[in-house]
């Protein structure tokens, strides 16, 4: 896949990338891709709440990428940590 040969050169991949990206989602290549969609779309909330100078409660997360986070957490609780600390996710006793 072409977004791959973006991570090459830190300095000069975040605009290509980033359209590159948006190009590809718009051709619909994440249509059935629903963790990946849900972990984007989380994403665009919490900027937009951030943006407003609201808190990050009360978050509605899509249901696949739901699903995910819980057997992530279950499955490792320490992996599921680094992922919700790093990306997204609700706390790991909200999971619970």
């Amino acid at each position: 896949m072409e977004l791959l040969g973006y991570f090459n050169d830190p300095e000069d991949c975040t605009p290509k990338f980033w359209n590159q990206l948006a190009r590809i989602g718009r051709a619909g290549a994440f249509k059935d891709k629903q963790i990946f969609s849900g972990l984007c779309e989380i994403f665009v909330e919490m900027t937009n709440r951030i943006n407003e100078g609201k808190g990050l409660q009360n978050i509605r997360y899509p249901e696949q990428f739901s699903n995910f986070l819980t057997i992530l957490a279950s499955s490792s609780p320490q992996t599921y940590a680094i992922f919700q600390k790093n990306l997204a996710g609700r706390t790991i006793r909200n999971i619970r």
